[in-house]
């Protein structure tokens, strides 16, 4: 799922802290908490996203 940091955060793939947004489950850092940072999620199971390298 590849998509603006800001909407995984929105779509409950990610949380957001102090700035910046990291997958759940998994707590990848996505970079900055934001529209313009675009980043791709993998579900690996329920509530556990993870990072996908080189989606994005």
């Amino acid at each position: 799922m590849t998509a603006s940091n800001r909407a995984h955060v929105t779509r409950g793939r990610a949380e957001h802290r102090l700035g910046h947004a990291y997958a759940l489950g998994s707590v990848d850092p996505l970079g900055l908490w934001n529209t313009a940072v675009r980043t791709s999620l993998t579900a690996t199971s329920a509530d556990h996203w993870e990072l996908t390298q080189g989606g994005c």
